[in-house]
């Protein structure tokens, strides 16, 4: 699954925070993965683009995607263990 990314659109991110309790967001200037309820990414704004996904598979689909777009492997927040 390609996740949905978020960029200059600050409304809408916190909007599929919101609607997406369960989801997963990855800061991608330094690839780092949160739920959505981390206290790290509840004011983030989306300057710096954010990568979201949601659904049982969210993390080893966005753990793909970022190796096949980045060629990197992502880090855990230390704080939510996403």
């Amino acid at each position: 699954m390609t996740p949905v990314i978020f960029k200059d659109q600050d409304a809408q991110f916190r909007e599929w925070v919101r609607l997406h309790p369960e989801g997963l967001v990855v800061n991608l200037p330094n690839l780092m993965l949160h739920q959505t309820n981390c206290s790290h990414i509840s004011d983030l704004m989306t300057k710096a683009p954010k990568a979201c996904a949601e659904g049982p598979s969210a993390a080893s689909d966005l753990r793909a995607w970022a190796w096949r777009s980045r060629h990197q492997k992502l880090l855990i927040c230390e704080d939510c263990q996403a």
